[in-house]
């Protein structure tokens, strides 16, 4: 079993932008809280791997509801789906 260690919840900014047929055009700049769980082999000082274990939206907006990506500055995309109640919630690839 690899050892892991979570982050606190931190708040960064991505890019959300609409994929589907009734979301894009839909595109801004957002607030997304993340917590990072990163990996270790043996204890080492470096993780070898790290991934998001959990990302939730924090800024309101009007968009309608469907199929979203996260952008993060380093390139990973998180895939989203806007509920009705306009909660972000994570979606299967």
């Amino acid at each position: 079993m690899t050892p892991y260690r979570d982050d606190p919840p931190t708040i960064v900014t991505a890019k959300l932008r609409g994929v589907d047929a009734r979301t894009k055009g839909h595109e801004r700049e957002c607030r997304v809280q993340v917590i990072m769980r990163h990996h270790y082999v043996d204890e080492q000082a470096a993780p070898t791997h790290s991934d998001p274990l959990s990302t939730k939206i924090v800024d309101t907006d009007n968009f309608p509801e469907g199929e979203y990506e996260a952008e993060f500055v380093d390139g990973h995309k998180e895939k989203l789906r806007r509920k009705k109640d306009g909660r972000y919630v994570a979606r299967q690839p």
